[in-house]
């Protein structure tokens, strides 16, 4: 059972829960460091105004703790703003299964007030947070667009008398959220930082894991960089880039997507490996890349000390995503 766990893990098969620990895969024993990461948890541009006549579901990624939550919130009266927080429990979790806290929040009227709701929580270890907002036909929440890997906005839906409960998968939707959340500042973050590029996961569990840059600038790229103590043999370099797994992607053609590729996959980038002298040399490149998982069987080994995938521009998303790199001699 491991070698077949291990041949369906380098093949990039979705095995949910399981991390790669291929003793052949270089790259897990790499540090990772990056030109830059993602360490802010918000999502700030307004797009849509929702009021609050249903529940509302906010999933954000906690790595390693909640340091606090607001809210931009619009208020017709004076009234109460009532905050839950669960704990998934399972890392394929992405309902609410556990209370780990409660807050009422005192809101004046006036509208788009960023409401602090003093919620923290330090898990012990990375995973989801499903934080639950009570509706309330007073207040409206914002919708934003393109928030973060495993950021996802949700509504709930109570179940008909007549159909099976509790079924928690059911009652909540994202319909009408489908790339979108609700506008939010989490703080200070580690769930993009580079090493989650080589942490044995190829899919979101508990956590999004993938390295996420900072918004890339025009003509400046973001490198992702793993490097060894002592010189290894590199034959083979697999780049797995963000196929944004939420994405509602069905070949019956009864909708389409606003986009011919997914935005938050990588278009541009190149493979460098570090020379003796400390140069860099290009080793591998891929131009206009419209997959999930590229393959670079390079021409010739190379024996270096560190690799950097050089990204020079995605399919749309502002940010380089890289969920994993491995390497092979």
């Amino acid at each position: 059972m491991p070698a077949l766990q291990r041949t369906l893990l380098r093949e990039d098969a979705s095995v949910v829960g399981l991390a790669s620990s291929d003793p052949e895969d270089l790259a897990l024993s790499a540090t990772a460091t990056a030109s830059s990461t993602l360490t802010e948890l918000a999502a700030e541009a307004l797009l849509e105004r929702v009021p609050l006549t249903a529940d509302a579901g906010l999933v954000l990624p906690v790595d390693p703790e909640l340091t606090g939550l607001e809210l931009l919130v619009d208020a017709e009266r004076d009234t109460e703003l009532v905050v839950e927080l669960y704990d998934p429990e399972l890392g394929q979790n992405y309902v609410p299964r556990r209370l780990v806290a409660s807050v009422t929040v005192p809101v004046a009227a006036g509208p788009k007030q960023w409401v602090g709701t003093g919620l923290r929580w330090s898990p012990g270890s990375a995973r989801n947070a499903f934080v639950r907002v009570r509706a309330n036909e007073d207040l409206a929440l914002y919708s934003t667009d393109g928030p973060a890997p495993g950021v996802l906005g949700f509504t709930h839906v109570p179940l008909r008398p007549e159909q099976e409960s509790p079924q928690p998968l059911r009652e909540w939707t994202d319909d009408g959220l489908l790339r979108r959340a609700f506008c939010f500042r989490a703080g200070g973050t580690a769930a993009y930082a580079p090493a989650r590029a080589v942490d044995g996961y190829a899919r979101p569990y508990a956590g999004p894991h993938m390295w996420v840059s900072e918004p890339l600038r025009d003509g400046v790229g973001a490198w992702l960089e793993l490097a060894w103590p002592q010189p290894v043999t590199l034959g083979r370099i697999d780049v797995l880039a963000d196929d944004d797994v939420n994405e509602d992607l069905i070949n019956l053609h009864h909708h389409r997507t606003p986009f011919e590729t997914l935005p938050t996959l990588l278009r541009d980038y190149r493979v460098e490996a570090r020379e003796a002298d400390g140069t860099w040399r290009t080793v591998s490149r891929s131009t206009d890349n419209r997959r999930r998982r590229q393959v670079h069987t390079l021409d010739e080994p190379v024996t270096s000390t560190a690799l950097r995938i050089v990204v020079e521009a995605t399919n749309g998303a502002p940010s380089a995503h890289v969920v994993a790199v491995r390497a092979y001699a």
